[in-house]
C-alpha cells in the first residue's frame, strides 16, 4: 500500500509542477500577444494622424497652388493634375444634367382638361354579353337532354360585335352560333 500512495504522490506532483510549467508558459505566451497588439493599436492610430496630416498638407500646399505660390516642379505637377481632374468631374457633372433635362423634355407634358364628359355616349357602349349557364345548370341539361341548350337558343343574343376569329379554346359550336346570329345584324 505504501508504495502505491508513494506512486500517487509521484503522479501528482508531476501533473502540479506540469500545470505550473504550462500555466506559465500560457501567461508569457498571452503577455507577449497583449505586448504586440497594443504596439500595432498604437501604430493604427499613429498612421491615421500621418494621414490626416498629410492630408491636410496636400490641402495647404494645392491652396497655395490656387494662388499661384507653388515654385517645385513636383508639386505643381501634382496639382496640375488635381486641376485636370476638377475640369473632368465638372464636365461629367454637366453631362449628367443635360442627360436629365433631355430626359424631363421627352415625357408628355400634363394637358389641362377643361370637359370632363364622357367620350362615348351610353348608347355606343354595348351591353355584356349573355352569360354562360352556371356549372350545375350544364349538368342538369345533360342528364336532361339538353333543354338548357334550347333555352340559351331561344334567348335574344347581347349586341354584342364578335371578333372576326374565334377565341382560342371555344368550341365549334358556340363560335358558329355567334357569327350566325351576328351577320344579319350588320346587315341591317
Amino acid at each position: 500500500m505504501a508504495g502505491m500512495k508513494d506512486q500517487l504522490k509521484w503522479v501528482n506532483q508531476s501533473v502540479s509542477g506540469w500545470a505550473r510549467r504550462t500555466r506559465s508558459a500560457v501567461g508569457q505566451w498571452w503577455e507577449e500577444v497583449s505586448a504586440v497588439q497594443e504596439r500595432r493599436n498604437e501604430i493604427r492610430e499613429l498612421a491615421r494622424e500621418r494621414h490626416q496630416l498629410l492630408t491636410e498638407m496636400g490641402s495647404k500646399v494645392y491652396t497655395l497652388h490656387r494662388k499661384s505660390k507653388v515654385r517645385n516642379v513636383d508639386l505643381l505637377t501634382d496639382c496640375r493634375r488635381i486641376d485636370e481632374i476638377a475640369d473632368e468631374i465638372d464636365r461629367l457633372e454637366q453631362e449628367i444634367m443635360e442627360l436629365k433635362l433631355r430626359k424631363a423634355a421627352s415625357r408628355p407634358k400634363a394637358v389641362e382638361v377643361e370637359d370632363e364628359s364622357p367620350v362615348v355616349s351610353e348608347e355606343d357602349v354595348a351591353e355584356p354579353a349573355a352569360e354562360a349557364p352556371e356549372p350545375e345548370a350544364a349538368e342538369e341539361a345533360a342528364d336532361s337532354g339538353g333543354e338548357v341548350e334550347e333555352a340559351a337558343e331561344a334567348e335574344e343574343p347581347a349586341q354584342v360585335e364578335e371578333p372576326a376569329e374565334a377565341e382560342e379554346g371555344a368550341e365549334p359550336e358556340e363560335a358558329g352560333e355567334g357569327e350566325d346570329e351576328a351577320q344579319p345584324e350588320a346587315e341591317v
